[in-house]
């Protein structure tokens, strides 16, 4: 089976080019790889007004791209505000074209909420008059101290330089998951020193969303993508290889040194094992044969791998249990 591509949505205040480093990172690593970075309505140069902008609009326009692209079986990764609209993108694409859905430090309210109300004041109240009388938002000062702690200079001022306004609309819209496929792979990425999600948000997030099969974290702030490319990047990867049976022909040889290198090497020895289908457990549950250190079975529960530095180690957490219906 050929590797998925990768379709990438950018989160809030930020356009499809905040990617631009994982996709260069990606490039050298595995240049057979195709990867789909879209501009959500409104940003950058798509057009939009985001002043009326719906989760529906947004849903609509990535399923869009990614069928104008020609992807037919992708993994499809989010940051942050992507959060609102990745499970519509995820069911509307359907179980047959997704692989696996990848989760990073984004935004998931409870059934019925919204991400106003996930912010918290002060913010909540702003947003409510915003989207009340078509206001959009301009973050530039708040954005770098939420955004980019931890970051050097350069990437600072790399997240300044591609800031847009963002829809309130969209932010105080109520959310539903309801038609989002239960089959389909879920991986979260948690970042550590995230002032815009914190850790506890975050995990209200997978609550919010029923569970998730893994967890992978990172030490750094929220904007990953900049800060830590080249690790962000050997996740989304390894998600992608996952996948494939014949990910190695699209890797290209690294430097040894490298931990990306290192990664995918492991990987590329694990292919066989990493891809066995699902087999029969003796309790009658399912055990999963594609993760290496899988300990756990069920399709309705959900395991979870913690690392800081793409350990390989066997899960050092239990999993979110997603509910039984």
């Amino acid at each position: 089976m050929p590797i998925p591509d990768l379709v990438l949505i950018h989160g809030g205040s930020h356009a499809a080019d905040c990617w631009d480093p994982v996709i260069g990172t990606l490039s050298r690593a595995a240049p057979g790889l195709r990867v789909l970075a879209v501009d959500l309505p409104g940003h950058r140069a798509k057009p939009g007004d985001l002043r009326t902008a719906t989760i529906r609009d947004w849903v609509d326009s990535v399923v869009s791209d990614v069928d104008r692209a020609g992807l037919r079986r992708v993994v499809v990764a989010g940051h942050s505000m992507a959060g609102l609209i990745m499970p519509g993108v995820v069911s509307k694409l359907g179980a047959t074209r997704v692989a696996e859905a990848v989760f990073v430090t984004t935004c998931v309210p409870p059934q019925g909420s919204d991400m106003a109300h996930v912010l918290g004041p002060p913010i909540t109240q702003f947003v409510r008059m915003g989207a009340r009388f078509g206001m959009s938002l301009k973050l530039p000062a708040v954005a770098t101290f939420m955004c980019c702690n931890g970051m050097t200079r350069a990437q600072r001022q790399f997240v300044k330089s591609r800031l847009y306004p963002e829809s309130t609309a969209i932010i105080a819209e109520t959310v539903s998951r309801r038609d989002m496929p239960e089959g389909i792979s879920r991986t979260w990425v948690m970042t550590l020193r995230d002032r815009v999600f914190s850790e506890a948000k975050q995990r209200s997030s997978i609550d919010a969303l029923g569970g998730v099969d893994r967890i992978y974290s990172i030490d750094t702030c929220h904007d990953a993508m900049v800060s830590e490319p080249e690790r962000l990047a050997e996740i989304l990867l390894e998600r992608c290889a996952t996948h494939s049976t014949r990910a190695s022909c699209c890797l290209r040889k690294l430097d040894s040194s490298s931990s990306l290198c290192r990664a995918l090497t492991f990987r590329r020895c694990n292919f066989e094992s990493l891809c066995a289908p699902r087999s029969p457990a003796a309790n009658g549950s399912t055990r999963c044969g594609r993760e290496h250190a899988c300990a756990t079975a069920c399709p309705r529960t959900r395991h979870a791998i913690a690392s800081t530095s793409m350990n390989w180690g066997p899960p050092r957490e239990s999993a979110p249990r997603r509910p039984r219906r």
